[in-house]
């Protein structure tokens, strides 16, 4: 109770007023998240309020409520929560967000055209502490280096590397490779020639830098003698 008097002398007594202690019913806990740079953490809090989450110590206006709570990190920081049951509001709880870096760009470097047999050599030029994982034709593989003795076609296709620090992978980056097979000329093993007579021998026309065993370059070959070619 409390007593009052003013200046006339007069004076009065409040009625008794009675002061409980409140016990939250379950003690607020936060658990924290690990992530990588540019995704949403998802913090978890247990008790038996509302929950409200703050940047600070628990003071000023809150980020927002509830559990999970998705925040976006711009770096690794410390969030607090409070629960409110009834009227009144619990003391924080920390929560640590982790934000694991990303790889930074890389490219690749290589050819992007190759007959069959001929060598492939693919590098990733990025640092060395990254970890490249590919998908090949061929398969998953890693490393910053991919060789082939001698494509195929079946070495023909993209081959994507994902930059990677731990879980943490960074921008794919794609290299295509075309593989060019021999193709059949259509021309026979052996053709008959009469005396004094000729004989024609044609490539298809989608045939370029032609080039024959005498030296000519046409896609047609006129023969008046016997030869090999």
């Amino acid at each position: 109770s409390v007593a009052v008097s003013n200046a006339e002398g007069c004076s009065d007594t409040s009625v008794a007023v009675m002061v409980e202690d409140f016990f939250f019913s379950e003690p607020v806990q936060a658990m924290g998240d690990t992530v990588c740079a540019g995704d949403v953490a998802q913090l978890l809090a247990t008790g038996s309020g509302t929950f409200l989450w703050y940047a600070n110590t628990g003071t000023g206006a809150p980020l927002g409520g509830g559990s999970p709570f998705p925040y976006m990190p711009t770096a690794s920081s410390m969030l607090y929560v409070r629960q409110l049951e009834g009227t009144c509001l619990s003391a924080a709880d920390s929560a640590w967000v982790q934000v694991a870096p990303r790889p930074p760009a890389v490219w690749a470097t290589g050819p992007d055209s190759l007959c069959v047999g001929e060598p492939l050599l693919l590098t990733i030029n990025g640092p060395d502490s990254v970890v490249y994982n590919w998908s090949t034709p061929g398969g998953a593989f890693q490393g910053a280096l991919i060789s082939i003795p001698a494509v195929d076609v079946a070495d023909m296709g993209s081959y994507v590397c994902t930059p990677a620090y731990g879980d943490c992978n960074g921008v794919p980056v794609e290299h295509g490779l075309s593989v060019h097979a021999p193709q059949p000329t259509g021309l026979p093993e052996e053709v008959m020639l009469c005396t004094g007579g000729m004989v024609t021998l044609q490539l298809p026309p989608s045939f370029t830098s032609v080039l024959w065993s005498n030296g000519s370059t046409w896609t047609s070959l006129t023969i008046t003698a016997a030869m090999e070619l």
